[in-house]
């Protein structure tokens, strides 16, 4: 298992499908990173500087803004591009996000039932 992108490679390969959120249950595998829930938090912008340009993504585009997604769509696209991170400058738009930091926890599994099948993929295919 590649412990940077935490595929499995090579004969091991199928893991991949099979494995998913079984993590949690093998503890003391070599194959299973230590940080649990991955925290990101949206990198610092300058406000000023570089969500200035963008104010019109936040206020006349917010109509084509998904808030699921947090992706703007038709003539509003480009600022998908160009407004990363800039949601924090904008408190009052309507179409900010302002869930900061993200966590993302892993899936909870029954480790017996959908991860016991899997051991090999923490034990024998471990670097």
């Amino acid at each position: 298992r590649d412990m940077e992108t935490l595929e499995w490679t090579g004969v091991a390969a199928p893991c991949n499908d099979v494995a998913t959120g079984c993590d949690k249950c093998f503890p003391d595998s070599p194959c299973v990173p230590l940080t649990d829930p991955v925290t990101t938090t949206p990198p610092d912008v300058d406000c000023e500087a570089t969500c200035g340009p963008v104010t019109q993504c936040f206020t006349d585009a917010c109509p084509l803004r998904d808030m699921e997604t947090l992706e703007w769509t038709g003539v509003a696209a480009p600022c998908n591009d160009v407004a990363t991170g800039c949601d924090k400058c904008f408190p009052d738009s309507p179409c900010a996000s302002l869930t900061d930091p993200v966590t993302t926890t892993p899936p909870d599994v029954d480790c017996e039932a959908t991860c016991g099948p899997v051991t090999q993929c923490f034990t024998d295919a471990c670097p």
